[in-house]
Parts: C-alpha cells; sequence; structure tokens
C-alpha cells in the first residue's frame, strides 16, 4: 500500500498470518509410513483372525456340550451332543466324527425339534472338527449325558477328544470330555506345565 500524505512513498507491510495444517510432503511421509505399517502386519492379522474362527469353533463345542449337560440334569433324562455333516434343524441327524454342526437333542428323540444346533456357517467356516476316543479311534457317536450329568458309555481311553484345526491356523484346540462328564477346553500345542495345554 502506497501513502502518498508527505510526499514520500512508503510501503506497508501486512503481516499474513501462518498458514495451519500439513504440508503435502508431511502427508505423503505418513501415508507411506502408514501403508509400510500395513504391509508387515497384515500376514499376522490374517493368522489372528484365522485363530479366533478356530477359538470361536471350539467354544461353541464346549458350550453345546455344557448345554447337554445342564438339560441332561434339568430334565433328568439322557440329552446327546451330536457332530453331524447334516443340517443341525432336526433331532434325527446322523453322527460323524468329522461333521462341522451339532445338534443338542433328546436322545429318544421324543421331543422332534433339537434343544439347539449350530451351523459351521455362523462364523467357524474354514474350520476342521474332528471326534477321537482316548485311543485315537474316530468317534461318530452321539455324546450322550445322563440325568447325573455323566457320560452314559465311557468311551476307550477314558475320554473323548474333539480336535478344532484349520490347515492354516498355529493355534489348534482341544475340547476333552472324561466319563464324569467334566468338560475342560485345551491347547494342544502349550507345555504340560502350562494349565491352558491338554497334557
Amino acid at each position: 500500500m502506497l501513502d502518498i500524505n508527505k510526499g514520500s512513498i512508503v510501503l506497508r507491510h501486512f503481516n499474513r498470518p501462518a498458514a495451519r495444517g500439513f504440508t503435502f510432503v508431511e502427508l505423503a511421509v505418513v501415508v507411506s509410513l502408514m501403508g509400510i505399517l500395513f504391509a508387515i502386519a497384515a500376514p499376522n492379522m490374517s493368522g489372528y483372525i484365522i485363530n479366533q474362527k478356530i477359538r470361536t469353533a471350539a467354544n461353541s463345542v464346549q458350550n453345546g456340550l455344557q448345554l447337554a449337560r445342564t438339560e441332561a440334569v434339568k430334565r433328568n433324562q439322557q440329552v446327546g451332543f451330536v457332530l453331524t455333516a447334516a443340517s443341525p434343524t432336526t433331532c434325527s441327524v446322523t453322527p460323524s466324527a468329522t461333521g462341522t454342526n451339532w445338534v443338542v437333542r433328546v436322545e429318544d428323540c421324543s421331543i422332534t425339534t433339537p434343544i439347539q444346533g449350530k451351523s459351521k456357517s455362523e462364523g467357524t467356516a474354514n474350520v476342521a472338527i474332528s471326534a477321537a476316543d482316548g485311543s485315537s479311534a474316530a468317534f461318530a457317536s452321539s455324546i450322550v449325558f445322563n440325568g447325573l450329568g455323566r457320560l452314559v458309555t465311557a468311551p476307550a481311553g477314558n475320554s473323548i477328544v474333539i480336535s478344532v484345526t484349520s490347515t492354516s491356523g498355529t493355534r489348534p484346540m482341544q475340547i476333552r470330555v472324561n466319563s464324569q462328564g467334566q468338560i475342560r477346553m485345551c491347547e494342544p500345542g502349550l507345555a504340560s506345565t502350562n494349565l491352558q495345554g491338554c497334557s
């Protein structure tokens, strides 16, 4: 601006306020660092997700077994937990040692609808479930609890082991049911001194 009041030209400077925000270079550096961190973390994240699916499926099986035991005691009647490949919507499903669906039912099927059923499509796809008795033979029958909460038929090796695994998972889980009806979830990869281990 010019000031010509006294015959001289004076330049007046206006102070502009400092610009706020980020420069393009700063923004580009932050975005590239975030991209590098994401590229490093992505493989670990997929493994974490698969291990969580294994844990979810194992929790589901354990909850189904607990429900069967509780219902047997409550009803004072034999109630079974059945692993099956069939749809878990009916009482008369065929047991399967490698079934990924499960059903809790009154064992004599006097009630035609199951007490509860769970399908693998409910969040546990890509997970394999297999049942064996304590002698490692496939256990393709119903796990039946009596009115006292104990197993009706004691398995060979004194326990039934249900393994939950995935081909790309690193933390398989097991659910063990002993002849007294006690249900325990454990992780076979842990040392025997760890309370969460299976040994």
